[in-house]
């Protein structure tokens, strides 16, 4: 799916983070840049960590008042796609006939999904989240929170990089938190 998505056309869109604002301040931060339907709230990690999303000269310019507000940290994302924005929820980004490309079974362990936390297990349900996830808000850190209260203890990124992993790691510290890198690193290291 995500070859699909390089293959359609990007215009000039990014991501970043950033930390020590709470979600209206944000809000407020958006709006105050004139950037409202240009930068979206993408994820939400904590109460005061959120990935934005849209278009990169917008993005910047709510990382500037963000930074002159007093953000505590900003940084970008390498990514040059607005994912988990409404941008990916228009007629000529259908991620539909992508996600019909993907053989997806029914799953044998529960997924949750990231955007409110239900429990998907068929088939159906899974290609469905996988096309929502490209634009709805994710909603990491209740996520985590809620799997880490229901005695999930760990965890293994399974995706591009590993910074789903660096922000939860801040977030459960009494939780184990891999990507594919450290556990093959790890295998590696034991069968040597």
């Amino acid at each position: 799916m995500l070859y699909e998505i390089n293959r359609k056309e990007s215009k000039k869109e990014g991501m970043a983070t950033i930390i020590g604002f709470e979600k209206d301040e944000l809000v407020q931060i958006i709006k105050d840049s004139q950037c409202e339907n240009k930068v979206f709230i993408a994820c939400e990690n904590n109460p005061y960590c959120f990935g934005i999303s849209g278009y990169e000269n917008f993005i910047q310019s709510v990382c500037d008042l963000a930074a002159e507000r007093g953000a505590l940290n900003i940084y970008t994302i390498d990514s040059k796609f607005a994912f988990h924005t409404p941008l990916y929820h228009i007629p000529e980004r259908d991620l539909s006939v992508s996600a019909a490309k993907i053989k997806v079974v029914d799953s044998a362990i529960p997924v949750v999904s990231a955007i409110d936390q239900s429990i998907l297990w068929k088939a159906d349900d899974l290609s469905e989240e996988l096309i929502r996830n490209m634009y709805s808000t994710v909603k990491w850190g209740k996520l985590i929170s809620s799997l880490a209260q229901s005695g999930t203890r760990h965890f293994i990124e399974a995706g591009l990089g590993k910074g789903l992993t660096k922000i939860s790691r801040s977030m459960e510290d009494a939780c184990r938190f891999d990507t594919f890198d450290t556990i093959c690193r790890e295998n590696v290291t034991t069968l040597i």
